[in-house]
């Protein structure tokens, strides 16, 4: 699956941060985990960045900005005309992604 740097107003976005989980020991290195949280591009920059996304399963229903985002590592792009959208979104909804070989597999059935 193809993932693009080239954002539009509504393509699918992918939002990948690493942060480390808190353990009490300080003699203990704390591991580091990804998280991946889906959502729709609010609004991209004239060359084609995503800038902010709507979270898609959130109750909040803000628009957040990607630069924002603690540890963040990209924002991975899949265009509209690409993919369906709200099948995706629908699907996704309570999946939790290890890694980003996961999140591709998982959202390849829907390319069109």
């Amino acid at each position: 699956m193809s993932m693009t740097s080239k954002a539009k107003k509504d393509d699918l976005v992918i939002v990948e941060s690493k942060s480390r989980i808190s353990t009490l020991s300080a003699r203990t290195a704390a591991p580091i985990y990804s998280m991946f949280r889906i959502g729709i591009v609010a609004s991209a920059s004239k060359d084609g960045i995503a800038k902010t996304y709507a979270p898609f399963g959130i109750k909040d229903s803000r628009v957040h900005k990607i630069a924002d985002v603690a540890g963040l590592v990209a924002a991975h792009v899949v265009a509209k005309e690409k993919i369906d959208v709200a099948g995706a979104l629908v699907a996704c909804e309570g999946k939790d992604f290890t890694n980003i070989d996961e999140v591709r597999a998982f959202f390849r059935s829907f390319l069109k």
